[in-house]
C-alpha cells in the first residue's frame, strides 16, 4: 500500500515534468521523468503506462 501511495503522489509530478519538457521542446529534459515513470508504473502494475513511458524514453534518448 505504501508503494502505491508513493506512486500516486509522485506520478502527477513526473507527468508535469514531461509536459513541461515537451512545451519547452526539450527532448533531453524528458529522459529522466519518463524513465522514472516507466519504472514506477511497472512496479505498481500499470503496464500500459510503463510501456508508453518506455517508448517515450527510447524516442527521447534518440533525440526525437
Amino acid at each position: 500500500l505504501s508503494l502505491l501511495r508513493t506512486y500516486l503522489n509522485n506520478a502527477p509530478q513526473l507527468m508535469a515534468e514531461v509536459r513541461a519538457a515537451i512545451d519547452r521542446r526539450d527532448v533531453d529534459g524528458m529522459v529522466i521523468p519518463v524513465h522514472s515513470l516507466k519504472s514506477s508504473s511497472a512496479n505498481v502494475g500499470a503496464m500500459r503506462l510503463s510501456e508508453l513511458a518506455r517508448e517515450a524514453e527510447r524516442l527521447a534518448r534518440g533525440g526525437t
